[in-house]
């Protein structure tokens, strides 16, 4: 595990503030929002690694990748990402419809990848709360490649 977060004196990580309009600050954080915020963390990530971003797709959907990108080998990613809450941590499964997004990656020639991340609000004694305008330590598992296993036909 990663974090998003800069690291201070003895690695502990510095939290990042949840940017909203002045409206939302304090008010618990959409699906929508915690996925951008997610999104955003994730592309400035992926950027300091060099990444470059042919499309972004801010849809919450599992239809199209969220991101895509050509890592610095020149592999292009077909990203999809999730973000959850502490305690949960998302899980590849999470996106649902496998088969397809390897197949529309395999169609152009891309990486299929999931990118899961877990915030976790330290601006109360609540780490599970998604407020608006709080501060999280945000953790990210790394980039994971979507593989479909193959079903073992030995043991049915």
């Amino acid at each position: 595990m990663n974090y998003l977060n800069k690291l201070g004196p003895g690695y502990k990580p510095i939290p990042i503030t949840h940017k909203c309009d002045d409206d939302r600050i304090g008010k618990v954080m959409t699906k929508e929002e915690l996925h951008q915020f997610g999104m955003d963390l994730l592309i400035t990530y992926l950027f300091k690694q060099n990444g470059k971003f042919l499309g972004v797709n801010d849809n919450i959907g599992n239809d199209y990748p969220h991101l895509v990108v050509k890592n610095p080998d020149n592999e292009l990613l077909y990203i999809w990402v999730r973000t959850d809450i502490f305690p949960t941590f998302p899980e590849i499964e999470s996106i649902g419809n496998l088969e397809e997004v390897v197949k529309l990656s395999a169609q152009f020639k891309a990486s299929p990848v999931f990118a899961g991340i877990r915030f976790k609000c330290v601006s109360t004694d609540e780490n599970s709360l998604s407020t608006c305008g709080a501060d999280y330590n945000v953790e990210f598992m790394g980039l994971k490649k979507i593989i479909l296993e193959e079903p073992d036909y030995n043991n049915l």
